[in-house]
């Protein structure tokens, strides 16, 4: 009984979280709602947050716990996801939140390779910002300089070539 009773709240909950519905999950986070697991696609509450741009409900996710490193079930943070997609303000959001930005994914590549490989300048110059490590090999053994040069991706090249020179003048 008490099981079915747990799992109905959390389906609930993350129906609150998928739609942005801020005082719903509030009054199901007084419930002692478990934040840092993973639902049955591999997903935690906080992704969902993350990924629907909730942001008012992702912070009040991270009062109450959630952590906003938990990776899903590729081993992928939210920061990394939202790199993958190009996702600037969620990428903002989440580093002014804490997150680490030299996380690598379970494959290997830490956000500012992705970046660099994709070509997303605004995300590099964020993550330089945040701490991101220009120099962290992936599995291959190549770093972001060496992605953004095979690439093309002359922006990105002078962003990390000016961060090796003077880490903490990226504007």
């Amino acid at each position: 009984m008490e099981r079915a009773k747990t799992d109905h709240m959390m389906e609930e909950f993350l129906q609150a979280v998928r739609h942005g519905d801020f005082i719903l999950l509030r009054k199901l986070l007084s419930e002692k709602i478990e934040l840092n697991r993973l639902d049955e696609i591999g997903c935690s509450p906080f992704f969902y947050a993350i990924h629907g741009k909730h942001f008012d409900v992702a912070a009040e996710m991270l009062k109450q716990g959630a952590n906003v490193d938990f990776p899903n079930r590729y081993g992928w943070t939210p920061l990394f996801w939202a790199t993958l997609n190009g996702h600037a303000d969620v990428v903002t959001f989440l580093l002014g939140n804490g997150a680490n930005a030299n996380i690598p994914s379970r494959g290997g590549d830490s956000p500012l390779f992705v970046a660099a490989n994709k070509g997303y300048t605004e995300i590099a110059r964020l993550l330089l910002a945040a701490g991101a490590d220009p120099q962290l090999s992936g599995p291959e053994g190549f770093d972001a300089l060496w992605v953004a040069r095979v690439r093309g991706h002359s922006e990105i090249i002078l962003l990390i070539l000016a961060y090796r020179l003077m880490p903490l003048s990226i504007p």
